[in-house]
């Protein structure tokens, strides 16, 4: 190889090296320059003119502003714009900027929602909106940790809070109700919050979605929750994680949330209970729109309330289980023509109304752990919809059905119920005892005929009884007294008869006798 070839070769070498270093070096830089070309252009207003100078003539690390690192070239690091009274939305792009750690946005006139973007920055640790118009902080299914921070409380234009699904901790601020007036949605559920429910949500009057399930709040369901009348949606029901642990009644000020569509204040028994206790208040059938109602696994107690069955409009789905609920199910129940689940697991119920029948969208029932006894009740195969059907754990007996429900062992549990018997074969029962239709007829006249001879034998002996007792009655009156009238008699004096006797004297004798003679 020539000389000439060799340095030809180099050349070629150091151009190749050249274009890839660039390349390289644009390509990790060209994300943070995009981001921040996307934030200006979410821009609609700029009265001072701060980012005119966001242009190719200045390198953007030299942009007012924004700020670079001095480890990592090129990368920006701090976004501050204060008081610049700049007007717009800001861009989701905005969380591509991985290294940002500072974003002072403070005193704009910013509008829209707080892109969930922002979840994405991991290493951000100062973050002010305050003094903006914002309207909607959603943050769900990030990996956020540590606890809200207090200048969040600031945005006191905001109409929904999510934090949903992360990994935060600490308390809610007690007073944000006051700090949010306008919110409309609030959801703090799946994330590891201690403490008491803010009593100051009653402030935010506008408040439809209330979602605080999943955590692990303490104390006592806030009475004023009743005076939001615009609620749809209340949850602080517990879950795996450990569980909220509320206690106290529940409250009968919720009957005044008309526009109620669900109130869940469930727990998970295996790792926390809520602990409400009490009787289930009546005036929730003031509810008229509840759609779901969930009270499992609490201390609740007493009869279901028959007024609660009294909704105008059925409910889809109510849960009851793992309380002290006794006594029977209200023939009420029937008027839930819309029902679609009913959970009454794990109390104490003992019968199971007729009127269960009339639930034709009925879909899943679960009966089990309860007192309930007699036969299964032959409508329950003729429920068009059902696709659950659990009776297990109670003391019931008889025949299985084998139509409808019953015909799939995946669809219907009726375990530990040691006296029922029959069913389809998967189901493990002991077969039933058959009677020939000759043995049945033989079985029936003896069932007809030995009630009849018995009646009638008792009652032969009770007539009889009757008769011998009014025939002694009778006889003891017509019996003549056998006691002597001494005034029918002469008295004759011992003198007297020795006289006549000649002393008594043999010569005068009638008879003699064992014993004397006369």
């Amino acid at each position: 190889m020539s000389f000439r070839s060799i340095i030809l070769m180099i050349m070629l070498c150091v151009i190749f090296w050249t274009t890839v270093s660039s390349s390289t070096g644009i390509n990790s830089t060209s994300t943070d320059r995009l981001a921040l070309m996307a934030f200006k252009h979410g821009i609609n207003r700029d009265p001072l003119g701060v980012l005119s100078s966001w242009n190719d003539s200045v390198h953007y690390c030299r942009w007012i502003g924004v700020s670079c690192s001095h480890k990592h070239i090129d990368r920006v690091t701090a976004l501050r714009l204060r008081s610049y009274g700049l007007v717009g939305s800001l861009s989701p792009h905005i969380g591509t900027r991985t290294f940002l750690r500072l974003m002072d946005l403070l005193k704009n006139s910013f509008r829209g929602e707080i892109p969930s973007e922002l979840g994405g920055l991991s290493q951000l640790r100062v973050l002010e909106l305050s003094n903006n118009s914002f309207e909607g902080l959603d943050l769900y299914y990030n990996k956020l940790t540590g606890t809200i921070p207090y200048s969040l409380y600031n945005l006191s234009a905001l109409l929904a809070f999510n934090f949903m699904s992360n990994q935060l901790l600490g308390t809610i601020h007690l007073d944000i109700g006051i700090a949010f007036p306008r919110l409309i949605g609030l959801t703090v559920a799946y994330d590891r919050f201690t403490g008491p429910t803010p009593v100051s949500l009653s402030n935010a009057s506008n408040l439809v979605t209330i979602q605080f399930q999943g955590n692990h709040f303490i104390g006592k369901v806030p009475r004023d929750l009743g005076i939001l009348h615009n609620a749809q949606f209340i949850s602080k029901a517990g879950n795996q994680l450990g569980g909220n642990q509320m206690h106290g009644t529940v409250p009968s000020e919720i009957s005044n949330l008309a526009n109620l569509d669900m109130f869940d204040m469930s727990a998970n028994r295996l790792t926390g209970d809520n602990n409400l206790y009490g009787e289930i208040p009546p005036s929730l059938s003031a509810s008229q729109n509840l759609l779901y109602l969930t009270l499992s696994n609490n201390n609740l107690n007493g009869a279901i309330p028959k007024e609660f069955f009294n909704l105008s409009s059925s409910p889809l789905l109510l849960d009851f289980s793992g309380n002290a609920l006794t006594g029977s199910l209200p023939m009420e129940v029937g008027n839930m023509i819309n029902l679609v689940a009913l959970n009454l697991s794990n109390d104490r119920l003992s019968e199971i109304p007729i009127a269960l029948q009339t639930l034709r969208s009925l879909e899943y029932l679960d009966l089990s752990y309860n007192n309930f006894s007699g036969h299964i009740p032959a409508y329950l195969r003729k429920l068009p919809f059902m696709t659950y059907l659990n009776l297990s754990f109670n003391e019931l007996n008889g025949e299985v059905p084998i139509l409808g429900v019953f015909r799939n062992a995946i669809m219907v549990s009726v375990e530990v119920n040691y006296n029922l018997c029959g069913g389809i074969q998967q189901l493990n029962l002991s077969i039933c005892p058959t009677f020939s239709t000759k043995n049945k007829k033989k079985h029936l006249a003896i069932k007809v005929v030995i009630p009849i001879i018995t009646t009638t034998l008792c009652l032969s002996l009770l007539t009889l009884i009757l008769i011998v007792h009014r025939w002694r009655r009778k006889s003891r009156k017509n019996v003549p007294s056998t006691q002597l009238d001494n005034s029918q008699f002469k008295r004759v004096s011992y003198s007297d008869l020795h006289r006549a006797t000649g002393g008594f004297s043999e010569s005068n004798i009638i008879g003699v006798g064992s014993y004397g003679s006369v």
